[in-house]
This record gives structure tokens, sequence and C-alpha cells, in this order.
């Protein structure tokens, strides 16, 4: 719900894909970038189409706990699991959880100057990967916190802690800053701009017909 709101006030729509009714990278194509919100369980086929959308040219960005268990409940010996450390191009072998927020420090390419957001539920252990550049650190301890690899003409990105969920009951928190940041770098834009003195919202939303 958070990572809607986030898109949804900066007038960028954007369609929600079932996981469960059978995906193919023809599918996904159209997207210029995916956002997978604590998506704890992964099936091994889904994720290699993920990895495949990436390879092409698509962006990726998950949330802590990201492809924790398999379709059967199992925990993977590796997280992200399902072979997508590699596409991540980090592995996370600890977390923890609580009901308190966890700053993290970001330097993203479209913020000219680094910034400080607030994570919420989850923190995990992020250990990059060779060729990975970490993003983003943890402000108590400097480790790293968003990492992002590049996995053929795609970006992937992984996050330590939720960003939808710290988005949702923060309204000035920086994390849509975060959020917004990564939709333009994959080159998108709203079709259209509305503004409120009253902080009013629309839906907007442009259909194509071919003649």
């Amino acid at each position: 719900a958070g990572l809607f709101k986030a898109l949804y006030e900066s007038d960028i729509t954007s369609d929600m894909i079932r996981m469960d009714r059978g995906l193919t990278p023809a599918e996904l194509k159209p997207y210029k970038i995916l956002f997978l919100p604590f998506q704890i369980v992964m099936r091994p086929e889904i994720a290699r189409i993920l990895k495949e959308y990436v390879k092409q040219g698509g962006w990726l960005v998950a949330d802590a706990r990201t492809a924790a268990i398999d379709q059967f409940d199992f925990a993977y010996r590796t997280n992200p699991g399902a072979g997508l450390d590699s596409l991540f191009g980090a592995t996370s072998p600890d977390w923890v959880g609580g009901k308190k927020y966890f700053k993290v420090r970001a330097k993203v390419a479209p913020v000219k100057r680094a910034f400080t957001f607030e994570g919420t539920f989850f923190r995990e252990e992020l250990r990059p990967l060779p060729g990975a550049k970490v993003i983003g650190t943890y402000e108590d301890n400097g480790t790293a916190a968003l990492v992002e690899n590049r996995y053929g003409k795609g970006t992937a990105i992984l996050s330590a802690v939720p960003l939808g969920a710290s988005c949702f009951d923060m309204r000035d928190n920086p994390v849509k800053k975060l959020i917004l940041s990564f939709v333009m770098d994959a080159g998108v834009r709203p079709n259209a701009a509305f503004t409120s003195r009253s902080h009013a919202f629309v839906n907007l939303r442009v259909h194509s017909i071919d003649q």
C-alpha cells in the first residue's frame, strides 16, 4: 500500500502483477520497472523469468525478506533464494524485526545530495557480492542497506528494509524520494501532472487505442 501511495501521489500509474497466474518474459517486457514489495515467497520458475527480465534491460527493486521461502514454505539456504542472490549482487545471512525505524543513508543518481530515510519492521544484514555497488548504508554502523547490481542490460536493487511499508505511515519519510528516484532512473515519467492547493488527488491514466 505504501509503494502504491508513493507512486499515486506522484501521478504515476501502476499495475499489480500476480505471480501465481503464470508469467512470461514477453508479458513483463513492456514494464520499465518492477517492484517486489515484501515478496517472501518465490517460485524458482518466477525467479528465472525475473532474471531474464532484468537481463533484457528491466529494473527490479526488492524489499527486505525477498525470496526467503519457496512455494512449499521451505526456506532457501541462501537469501535471496532461487538464484536471486546473483541477480541482486548480495546475500542476506541475518535479519532482525521490530516495531521501530532503522535509519538508512542513501545516495542515488537522480538526487544530487545524500539523504537519510527511515525503514520499519525489518532490518536485514546485506553482504554485497563482487561487482555490486552499495548505494545506501545504515546510519548507526555504516554497513550495507541498499545494494545495486547491473545484470545484463538491466539493474537490480535490493533493500535491507521494507520500502513501501516505511512510506505508508510516515507522510514526510524521505523513502518516497528513494522510490521515485528508482522510477525516474528506469525512464518512467507521468503522462500528466495534477496539483492541488487542498492536497486533493486524481487518478490519471492514458489509454491508447490501436487504429
